[in-house]
């Protein structure tokens, strides 16, 4: 049994479902505490390394600013244990970003990952590509080169996409990610790709398309043009948007830890319970 719960999130993201929950839980004479977001600070500034490794990812970083300007990396990474099932989806998306001249960072740390030799080669030959089995995600969200963050989109790589400002393009697979994705694209703060999906349950009619003669396919083919099309977007008008709004509903998250609202309410609350 517990005494409460700690709930992550925010109501600024996602009042409808907190506001259950919480209903629910105190129902049952459970507390409820609403603290999100959370994150440690990094004790260094974006463009220092606690280590070698950090230091060749901000290396890369520091070149492709140099060469490219702030905000043009695309950083992909589906977390340490998700994979795509169809990865030649994937590797559709980074040949358009080498053939497009697009900089990217590409992490692979899921033990699902197997990355052929030609495209290793392929990413390391290309000058603007970088792949890793670990990265330090936090540190490259924070660096002023990443633009866009490409993701499964679990709670904690949406909440640390928030923090740092940096909008995410949604790949999910399971679990809180499809409803993250829907989330924060209602919020219209973000993308999500629809050709990439795959599975029985995952190219059923899509519920956003009820109304549309014109479905996803789900092809390969079509999941390259949907990509290609989506990187001309988010450099255009509603690329601008999509940040400000991300960028909007990471300030009012912020806020809810100023004196008097809800995770610093919440989090005294907690406090004075179980520790004083």
């Amino acid at each position: 049994m517990v005494d409460g719960i700690i709930c992550v999130s925010s109501s600024v993201y996602e009042p409808e479902a907190i506001k259950v929950a919480k209903e629910w839980t105190e129902s049952m004479g459970k507390a409820w505490y609403t603290v999100g977001p959370l994150s440690l600070p990094d004790s260094l500034p974006p463009t220092q390394a606690h280590d070698e490794q950090e230091l060749l990812v901000i290396s890369f970083l520091n070149r492709m600013q140099d060469e490219f300007g702030e905000r043009s990396v695309l950083f992909i990474s589906f977390g340490t244990i998700y994979w795509p099932a169809q990865p030649e989806k994937l590797w559709a998306i980074i040949d358009e970003l080498i053939c497009l001249r697009k900089p990217f960072i590409f992490a692979h740390t899921s033990p699902l990952a197997h990355i052929p030799e030609e495209k290793m080669k392929m990413i390391s030959e290309s000058g603007i590509g970088m792949a890793m089995s670990w990265c330090p995600q936090e540190k490259i969200l924070s660096h002023p080169a990443t633009g866009w963050f490409v993701t499964h989109g679990g709670w904690n790589s949406t909440q640390e996409a928030l923090i740092h400002r940096v909008p995410v393009i949604y790949w999910p697979f399971a679990f809180d990610q499809p409803y993250n994705a829907a989330r924060t694209c209602r919020h219209n703060a973000g993308f999500e790709l629809i050709e990439v999906r795959t599975g029985e349950r995952g190219t059923r009619r899509p519920y956003r398309f009820q109304d549309d003669t014109q479905l996803p396919s789900f092809t390969l083919s079509a999941a390259r043009e949907e990509f290609k099309l989506l990187l001309q977007r988010i450099q255009g008008d509603e690329g601008l948007q999509v940040r400000a709004n991300f960028e909007h509903l990471d300030r009012m998250m912020d806020e809810t830890w100023h004196e008097g609202h809800e995770a610093n309410e919440n989090l005294e609350a907690f406090l004075q319970r179980f520790i004083d």
